[in-house]
């Protein structure tokens, strides 16, 4: 986080990991409904207990109207790339690649790196090392980031929504 920030901030207190590990649930409420703007660790789900709640797509055109709404963000300097599919997690020929993986039984062969975003299979451990593994794997120099996403629903939902956002070409 600190490099991102880029010397543009003065002083940057640092109160160790967070409980969640990823930024906070926005929620937008009108007419007795709630539009999630940005999924975090209180899910849709957690919410339909209130209202009805509908997610709102990521933002491509338009006004923003929460912070990480942009339809790509949270974005390595490294091409990433996201798999849903077990088959799918390869290295492209010729490239040095980098995984990380939910699945502990991912065939490694070929990746110049290998990481599991959680050795426990746990969500909140996963969202917790989303970022540090995202800049870890950015400084290895490597040609491109395979991840591999985890269960959806949950704290799943915020997590891969952030990997999504983070493999989302950018505008140059």
């Amino acid at each position: 986080m600190v490099e991102e920030l880029g010397g543009r901030i003065p002083l940057v207190l640092d109160a160790g990991p967070t409980l969640h590990g990823i930024e906070s649930t926005i929620v937008h409420v009108e007419g007795g409904r709630m539009t999630v703007l940005r999924p975090g660790p209180i899910s849709p789900e957690d919410l339909q207990a209130f209202a009805p709640v509908t997610v709102a797509p990521p933002r491509s055109a338009g006004p923003l109207v929460a912070p990480g709404g942009l339809e790509s963000h949270y974005a390595p300097a490294t091409p990433l790339r996201m798999e849903t599919e077990p088959r799918r997690l390869a290295p492209r020929a010729g490239c040095r690649t980098g995984l990380i993986s939910w699945d502990p039984d991912v065939p490694a062969k070929g990746f110049a790196e290998v990481a599991l975003w959680s050795p426990r299979r746990d969500l909140r451990e996963a969202a917790a090392n989303l970022f540090r593994l995202l800049r870890a794997f950015d400084r290895l120099g490597l040609d491109e980031i395979v991840v591999q996403s985890v269960p959806e629903g949950g704290l799943g939902t915020a997590i891969n929504d952030r990997l999504r956002r983070a493999a989302a070409r950018r505008e140059s």
